[in-house]
């Protein structure tokens, strides 16, 4: 499932959708993951450039800045809680996972991130999803990445069923 094998490619999928990450009810979770990882197998074509079948760190790089450049909207090379809240409110997105990412994200914890703060999240992203550690993400490597994603949503809403 293309999950982009190498973090970076993920954490710029994830970053590119961020603004329609998951909700925090458990009954739907696995629901909300399955929507969200074909959003990230849209961007996976997206992001292939060469149109190799895989992305590479240049392309997840790319595609990661560009993400960034979607929320940084005074173009000041960080991005606040205002701007994260204008883009939230704006596309009718879910903002709760959006600022819990933006805040992991914050490593000086100042409020804000800036493009550094925000790039720093693509290596551990893109090496997860970069199964054979070639440093391109191919599409079935995409698709096995999302496919643990899935499953571990799937077991988190059985855990909280059972409570």
């Amino acid at each position: 499932m293309l999950r982009t094998a190498a973090a970076s490619l993920v954490a710029i999928l994830l970053a590119s959708t961020a603004g329609a990450a998951l909700a925090q009810d458990n009954a739907s979770r696995k629901e909300r993951v399955m929507k969200m990882n074909e959003r990230i197998e849209k961007r996976f074509t997206a992001l292939d450039k060469n149109r190799d079948g895989a992305v590479d760190k240049v392309e997840a790089e790319a595609g990661f800045a560009k993400a960034f450049d979607r929320f940084d909207a005074n173009g000041d090379g960080t991005v606040d809680k205002a701007e994260i809240a204008a883009k939230v409110a704006k596309g009718g997105k879910r903002g709760e996972a959006v600022e819990r990412r933006m805040n992991k994200a914050d490593g000086d914890k100042n409020g804000s991130v800036t493009r550094d703060e925000f790039s720093k999240n693509l290596p551990r992203w893109f090496d997860r999803a970069d199964a054979d550690k070639d440093g391109k993400v191919t599409k079935a490597e995409l698709d096995r990445f999302l496919d643990r994603r899935e499953k571990r949503a799937e077991m988190k809403t059985d855990k909280a069923k059972a409570n």
